[in-house]
């Protein structure tokens, strides 16, 4: 497993990113523990930011490996869309694959 990157990190709340060698792919990961409509809005011009940041970097995608339905509903909300694949984990468990364009 190759590092991990953090992008953006305060108090309960980050965006990390690393390289998938077995996908070949970036494997975006970020999650908050404060969520409500205003913090909401405030987290997705974060994520905007961040987003442009890594496209000016040449990264025009990113994916993410979701465990359950909830966390897929959290990535749509950010802007993600199911790849209708399921990822095969080392402990034997299964994740939802997800894309975003940067």
């Amino acid at each position: 497993m190759s590092e991990v990157v953090s992008l953006y990190e305060e108090e309960g709340a980050f965006i990390r990113l690393r390289w998938d060698e077995v996908l070949g792919v970036w494997v975006m990961h970020l999650d908050c523990t404060t969520w409500n409509k205003s913090e909401f809005k405030r987290y997705m011009k974060i994520f905007k930011m961040v987003l442009s940041d890594l496209k000016a970097k040449g990264i025009n995608e990113v994916y993410g490996l979701c465990e359950d339905m909830k966390a897929v509903k959290f990535n749509k909300m950010f802007g993600a869309t199911v790849v209708k694949h399921m990822c095969l984990m080392d402990d034997g468990s299964y994740q939802i694959l997800m894309r975003m364009e940067t």
